[in-house]
């Protein structure tokens, strides 16, 4: 019996087509499937994400030893209502460069900036107490800014010859905000906004508090693969399988294949 095209088959044929394209895409830009990165010296952009609290001041602590020939720019990403993480971002700066100039920017309410650097705020995912019907609403509004923080399109100032653009890595502890700026990278990367080989490195490390398994933040990150790195702080929880989650300690990380320093992660003492 020959082959009719009806109306009906050459939907299905089409659908067909189209999951197949969309699967192929999805694994050609999952960070965890991505090959790792070869040692770069060009000047870098870093986007570091500081949650408030706890994960604010341990991310602070974790890159207390940043490169600053390396990272040349950097942006650091906080909550609205957070100002604790604003002024510490302020003060992080201060004590690394010794500028202590901050200018708001008069478009954008949004954005502060110091040199060779950015804080930027976008809408919190989801509030304390705030009722779970609602975090779907707030949380694709967090994911709305971060997808146009994100682009190469947000505009930041030159540094001498270097301009920078997208972030070449993103750095985030746990928070739920961190979690959809790594959601965020991947969308852009789907499309090709970024670029799916090079673009938007993202490293994930869980709180030193998750001592007997992964938080919600670290199992969605996991779980979806969103993370090149993934870093835990206490041995059990590399789990059974390892791939590409680590221990750190001390400004070293270790995985099932022996350590690496803390320049192998984000940038070098």
């Amino acid at each position: 019996m020959a082959f009719e095209p009806t109306p009906l088959r050459l939907a299905l044929a089409a659908l067909l087509l189209l999951a197949t394209t969309f699967f192929h895409r999805i694994l050609a830009i999952l960070p965890s499937r991505r090959p790792p990165a070869p040692p770069r010296t060009s000047p870098s952009h870093i986007l570091i994400v500081l949650g408030s609290g706890g994960h604010t001041a341990e991310m602070l602590s974790m890159i207390r030893y940043l490169s600053l020939e390396r990272y040349i720019y950097r942006t650091y990403l906080v909550s609205s209502g957070d100002a604790f993480s604003t002024l510490k971002a302020i003060d992080f700066e201060r004590g690394l460069t010794g500028v202590e100039t901050t200018t708001a920017d008069e478009k954008n309410t949004e954005v502060v900036r110091g040199e060779g650097f950015e804080i930027l705020t976008v809408p919190r995912a989801r509030r304390i107490h705030q009722p779970l019907y609602t975090a779907p609403l707030t949380s694709l509004l967090c994911l709305l800014s971060c997808l146009r923080f994100l682009s190469p399109t947000h505009p930041r100032p030159k540094l001498g010859p270097y301009h920078p653009t997208a972030p070449d890595l993103i750095l985030t502890n746990g928070p739920a905000t961190g979690v959809l700026v790594l959601i965020a990278a991947f969308v852009l990367r789907f499309f090709g906004v970024l670029n799916a080989q090079k673009g938007a490195r993202c490293v994930y490390v869980e709180s030193w508090a998750r001592v007997g398994g992964l938080s919600l933040s670290g199992r969605i990150v996991e779980g979806l693969g969103l993370a090149e790195r993934f870093l835990v702080q206490w041995e059990r929880g590399l789990g059974e399988g390892g791939g590409r989650k680590r221990l750190w300690n001390g400004g070293r990380w270790w995985g099932r294949g022996g350590g690496e320093g803390v320049e192998g992660v984000f940038g070098g003492r």
